[in-house]
């Protein structure tokens, strides 16, 4: 069983990732292509994310570095498809294609 603090820090990390979510959903929703948008934010902040780990490895070494790379990515994605789905949810259409 997991102790008191590390389920603090799911809980927190969870409600964090619904926040997130939620602002990019907010941020995109007037947006004539929300969900294009939503999309091209989240594909710069791939980007972004992965840049930053890179630096890091040299410090983290390569194993945690791949550790860390995939924990971000998760995450992106995991808020990625929560914006998403709180754009369906508003009304917004599908992506345009670029």
């Amino acid at each position: 069983m997991r102790n008191q603090e590390e389920l603090k820090e799911i809980g927190n990390d969870a409600a964090m990732k619904v926040m997130v979510a939620l602002a990019l959903a907010m941020a995109n929703r007037q947006h004539e292509d929300p969900r294009g948008a939503l999309r091209d934010v989240l594909m710069a902040a791939e980007q972004q994310v992965a840049e930053s780990i890179r630096k890091l490895s040299d410090a983290a070494g390569p194993d945690r570095t791949e550790v860390i790379a995939d924990a971000a990515s998760s995450a992106i994605l995991n808020v990625g498809q929560m914006a998403d789905s709180l754009l369906t949810s508003m009304g917004a259409p599908p992506a345009t294609e670029t």
